[in-house]
């Protein structure tokens, strides 16, 4: 059975998104208001620009447990990792960029390949999750240990 876990969003990550995603639009309402042609396509290419990102690289973001693989959603990319090359997991914090939109992450390690961070709601309850579909995995605290 599939299991569907949010991004879990730092509270000083709120007011950044947003100011990144209303600047723009404040470009061109100023622009309108005073008339300024140049600057309200400024504006709009900003505007379709940052949402462009936001929906490329970060919207949608969640992460899901299925049958034989973890996929990871994040805007328009889905990354998939299969359970046998998963080779462990911790909690972590860090702010490196990665899709996570929280510094409270769990570090994935991956056989062959670099691992990715991740930042579901319950980090507890997705260690466990994936404990349970994880071969040869077991749950030691804040830690996933294969093998």
């Amino acid at each position: 059975m599939n299991k569907t876990y949010k991004s879990a969003v730092d509270r000083w990550m709120i007011p950044l998104l947003t100011v990144g995603l209303l600047f723009p639009v404040v470009i061109v309402l100023w622009s309108a208001v005073v008339g300024s042609t140049t600057d309200l396509w400024v504006g709009l290419i900003s505007a379709l620009f940052t949402a462009a990102i936001f929906r490329g690289l970060v919207f949608p973001l969640y992460y899901t447990l299925n049958d034989d693989h973890l996929l990871i959603h994040f805007g328009m990319v889905k990354q998939r990792t299969p359970y046998d090359q998963i080779v462990g997991a911790n909690y972590c914090s860090s702010i490196i960029s990665s899709p996570a939109l929280s510094t409270h992450r769990i570090q994935i390690d991956v056989r062959a390949k670099m691992g990715v961070m991740i930042s579901p709601t319950d980090r507890s309850a997705f260690l466990d999750d994936l404990a349970e579909r994880v071969p040869g995995a077991r749950r030691e605290g804040e830690r996933l240990i294969v093998g």
